[in-house]
């Protein structure tokens, strides 16, 4: 039994593993551990403290999530998988109490805590320890009822449309609106990477019974979890490594769907536009109805068939589509639940594939034997649905791009079952209907059971269809199911699709332009509908003008090209034959040719022979995400998965490696930023930096002395407009801060206390000012403030020193944990009144925060920003601009490493800026040139120098060509002038860099 059938073996006995120091903690949900598990787990300790080390006591991803992820990361659509409710709570609600249910249900439920990351390539789940949850409140009790609706309405689209960060995030978040008439509003929110439809409900079900028990204050009376969904994931990992080591009997999957897709079109529908160069996944819905009468009669055809209402919706759906698009084979795509075993049914996360089924409309059949072939695709297509969807997409060389979604374009969801109606604490709760503004496809419809009818949405995207065509859609579909199940036998070109009032404009257009579009009977066809386009003006009538045409919803004709009814272009290729791709402009080196072949060949187990097709070599997606880690490890390049996407060749990777090389340094480029002479070198860093004119700036740090009974020594340099030099001082072990007096003076702050230069020399500051370990040093209105770290006796205290060159100080204890050990703090601040402290510590258990707090003339209140949090943080700067613009900045602290990481304060609320992906290392300082660009730089404990660039006020960051460097602290603006300088080390120490314009 290897490690992940053993923790299958476990999970299946409701028996969970976890490490605490070198022993295994171990919990049975059944109350005891037999002697048989005992014995396993002493015989497999070591094994299973190394599993539980490599993976955070996590797993590997599931194909669902990878699915998602991959849509996330490559196509940059992961907002339009949030899932989004809108709930009126008749009456009040305890805020205090709504905190306790979320934090409890983050707490039950590990996936809406769980980070997915790449390791080596490979996606994994990583859980992170709970944390408290707040409620995002707003109150709209002063509005008008229709303002308040209004304004309701733009918080759930904005709650739909912001992206979770995948790797970061809580997957879940909330807002309770208060409105005027005395209810209350609770829009909530999660993306579907950690939960899928029914996961909407258990949510809803949970969050009503912990907001109770937190109410009454009691315990909940839930259910104990049998798992996690972890633990699913574990599950299907070993399925899926038994059917590989142990196939069965049967046709193997992969050769199943590519002979079930086997050219079939990879395009539905006329498009009222062009695809954008990349989707936005900006949408809009259609809402429609199939009354009583008409799903009784659909389900009595579908009895008659032997087969289920959703098979006969989906026939119906088929005759629709083929007709608008002219064509005779449709691919529509279904969701499948996928929850294997009891343990999982009343489990929230995402247990959902998707499924391509095929509907043939070849030869006319009438609507009951379109239904008995769809009935048998459906079968077939279903009895292979365990393949993971991103399997089938690589079986049929088919890749993921930034335009449409691989495979298919239309998506077609049945929902049964009557929702149930939550309650809190005793108010009734009501689901207002809301439709997202976005859009996952190019259509999706989706139908719910509302009391013996059914409610339909359609969801369509605005980058490629009107409006009008949407509704027209939605209309046609509802007239075809009438007029399918009054005669099923019927051929199908012989039903009516057009409304009375429809056939009424069609004629009024036909007449004015003298023109008809028609079927291959010659019948006039719907709008939108694809037909021949033929003359009707009495010289020459019938003669045809094209083949292929139809009369768009908003007016006009529209002419168009052949439909993709056979493998070309448009269709799938069968794998081992390639496509056309545009190679970048820069020419790839033989050895660049040769690294993308080998890492290739590492990755899918195949050497290309010439250019051939990395999808139809059998690569995945995923596949291609590990080649480009291999290429940020071995050719030192990271390159957006995008543009590897558009170029699946050796020569096309090749070449876009080079370019990026080139552009980064690597083959000859020179960066921007230059590294300053300095007076002496050797190990150390040169953190701190201050730009007083072009004559006088000052750079101060830390020198390493090996050997030395200290270990260390503090630097100051001095810029006198010709070049730097050291500056003799009283030793201070380290300098942590550098800052300019009202009078112009330098200070300096270190581990021994305050240097003050007066002209031609530094002189330690005495009388009141403190002694030791001074973390920062800032000026702040007319005063200098700086952080005092305690030395070690028992119960000292972190606290902040206000004073001034009159040598008069003040204490301001901080609000920090009695118990917490300082390791170090910033202080920045706009005035006496608008003070910013930020304190990282260490707990007993060794745990790491940081603390941030606010000085408003009066008292410090600590401030955590919901963003951020306090746990597993390091905060390396505050960089306050004003009452309505403060920054934070720092790194999150991961088992991979620190995290890049900002928030942002702008007067109402905190908000995360979007930083490039996955980006490493503390951000320590940030400066906004002369320009108005913001550029903030970061490194250090093991990650080289980093250099971002903001062109938009901050709200994104994108990489800029750092220096070559180990640690980048301070930067500045140049003063009078057009450039910035950054302090810190390069690899062989000590280092300052300046960089010549910032265009």
């Amino acid at each position: 039994m290897n490690i992940v059938q053993l923790l299958t073996w476990l999970d299946d006995r409701g028996i969970q593993v976890d490490r605490r120091g070198d022993r295994l903690l171990v919990r049975s949900l059944h109350g005891s551990v037999d002697d048989e598990v005992r014995s396993l787990l002493r015989e497999h300790k070591a094994a299973l403290l190394a599993e539980i080390d490599r993976g955070g006591a996590d797993a590997p991803a599931s194909a669902g999530q990878q699915q998602l992820w991959l849509i996330d990361q490559v196509e940059g659509g992961g907002h339009a998988y949030n899932a989004t409710a809108v709930l009126r709570v008749k009456g009040p609600v305890d805020d205090a109490a709504l905190d306790a249910a979320f934090t409890k249900l983050v707490q039950r439920n590990e996936v809406f805590r769980t980070s997915l990351v790449l390791r080596a390539g490979e996606l994994r789940q990583r859980v992170r320890p709970a944390g408290p949850v707040t409620v995002d409140r707003v109150d709209l009790e002063g509005l008008p009822g229709d303002t308040a609706e209004t304004r309701i309405r733009q918080i759930a689209d904005t709650s739909a449309r912001t992206p979770f960060d995948l790797a970061d995030d809580v997957l879940v978040r909330a807002t309770r609106i208060r409105t005027g008439d005395g209810d209350t509003v609770l829009v909530v929110t999660l993306h579907h990477v950690a939960g899928d439809g029914l996961s909407m409900a258990l949510l809803h079900a949970e969050i009503a019974e912990l907001y109770d028990a937190a109410v009454s204050d009691r315990e909940p009376e839930l259910p104990p979890q049998p798992g996690q969904y972890r633990d699913y994931a574990r599950r299907r990992r070993q399925s899926a490594t038994d059917d590989r080591e142990r196939p069965g009997d049967g046709e193997p999957a992969d050769q199943f769907w590519v002979r079930y897709l086997d050219g079939a079109p990879s395009t539905v529908l006329p498009l009222d536009r062009p695809r954008p160069a990349k989707r936005t996944f900006a949408g809009d819905c259609v809402r429609f109805r199939l009354d009583t009468e008409l799903v009784a009669r659909l389900r009595d055809l579908a009895s008659g068939r032997a087969t289920t209402l959703f098979v006969v919706l989906l026939a119906v759906l088929g005759d629709l589509l083929g007709r608008h698009g002219g064509q005779e084979d449709v691919v529509i795509a279904t969701p499948v639940v996928d929850r294997p075993e009891r343990r999982f049914e009343k489990m929230i996360g995402y247990f959902l594939n998707t499924v391509a089924i095929r509907c043939d409309l070849s030869g006319g059949p009438g609507f009951g034997a379109l239904v008995d072939r769809v009935r048998d695709s459906t079968r077939a297509a279903l009895a292979h649905a365990s393949t993971p969807f991103e399997e089938v997409v690589r079986a049929v060389g088919a890749s993921r791009g930034g335009t449409h979604s691989p495979v298919y374009q239309v998506m077609f969801a049945l929902q049964t079952g009557q929702p149930s109606r939550p309650f809190l604490s005793g108010n009734e709760v009501e689901e207002i209907p809301y439709d997202p503004p976005t859009a996952k496809h190019d259509l999706t419809i989706m139908l719910d059971e509302d009391g013996d009818g059914l409610l339909g949405r359609l969801e369509y995207s605005t980058d490629v269809l009107d409006r009008e065509t949407a509704c027209l859609l939605a209309d046609h579909l509802v007239t075809l199911a009438h007029a399918l199940v009054a005669d099923p036998s019927r051929p199908l070109a012989a039903i009516p699709l057009a409304t009375d009032v429809e056939r009424t404009r069609l004629a009024e257009r036909e007449d004015a332009l003298s023109l008809r579009i028609v079927d291959s009977e010659g019948a006039r066809v719907p709008l939108g509908v694809v037909g021949r386009l033929v003359l009707d003006d009495g010289v020459s009538p019938g003669r045809q003008l094209a083949r292929h045409a139809r009369w768009r919803p908003r007016g006009g004709v529209e002419v168009l090209d052949d439909p993709p009814t056979q493998p070309g272009p448009n269709a799938f290729r069968a794998p081992g034959t390639s496509a056309a791709h545009a190679g970048p402009d820069a020419p790839a080196t033989p050895a660049t040719s040769t690294l993308v072949a080998a890492i290739w060949a590492d990755v899918i187990g195949r050497t290309p022979a010439g250019d051939e097709d990395f999808f139809a070599l059998g690569g995945t997606s995923m596949a291609l995400m590990q080649v480009n880690w291999e290429l940020r490890r071995r050719a030192g390049v990271e390159v957006p998965i995008a543009e590897l996407l558009a170029v699946p060749t050796v020569s096309g990777m090749a070449g876009t490696v080079a370019q990026h090389q080139e552009r980064t340094g690597r083959e000859g480029h020179t960066s921007r930023w230059t590294r300053t002479e300095l007076p002496l070198r050797g190990p150390g860093h040169l953190f701190n930096v201050a730009a007083l004119s072009p004559t006088q700036m000052w750079a101060a740090g830390v020198r390493e002395t090996p050997g030395s009974a200290e270990g260390t020594r503090s630097v100051v340099l001095r810029w006198n407009g010709d070049s730097w030099h050291e500056v003799p001082h009283p030793e201070l072990e380290k300098v942590f801060g550098v800052a300019v007096a009202p009078s112009g003076a330098v200070w300096l702050s270190g581990r021994r206390g305050l240097l003050c230069f007066e002209g031609t020399r530094f002189r330690r500051v005495g009388g009141d000012a403190p002694q030791y370990d001074c973390a920062s040093i800032t000026r702040i209105g007319d005063g200098l403030w700086t952080m005092v770290r305690p030395d070690d006796t028992p119960g000292a205290q972190t606290y902040v020193a206000a004073g001034g060159e009159d040598g008069r100080w003040r204490r301001l204890p901080l609000p920090l944990p009695p118990r917490a050990t300082t390791r170090f703090g910033c202080l920045a601040g706009t005035s006496d009144r608008d003070v910013w402290a930020a304190v990282v510590v260490d707990g007993d258990d060794a745990s790491r925060e940081s603390w941030l707090a606010h000085w408003d003339g009066q008292r410090w209140q600590e401030v955590v920003p919901p963003p951020l949090g306090r746990a597993g943080v390091e905060i390396m700067r505050v960089v306050p601009h004003g009452p309505d613009d403060v920054w934070v900045l720092g790194a999150r602290l991961t088992a991979e490493g620190r995290v890049s990481v900002m928030v942002r304060w702008d007067g109402h609320e905190w908000t995360e800026p979007t930083l490039p992906a996955g980006h490493r290392g503390r951000i320590n300082s940030l400066t906004a040139a002369g320009d108005g660009t913001l550029w903030a730089v970061g490194g250090g404990q093991g990650d080289a120098g980093v250099v971002l660039r903001s062109n938009d006020g901050g709200r994104h960051w994108e990489p800029d060509v750092a220096p070559s460097s180990v640690l980048l602290g301070d930067i500045v603006p140049f003063p009078d002038g057009d450039g910035l300088i950054v302090g810190g080390a390069a690899d062989d120490g000590l280092a300052l860099f300046r960089r010549e314009g910032v265009a």
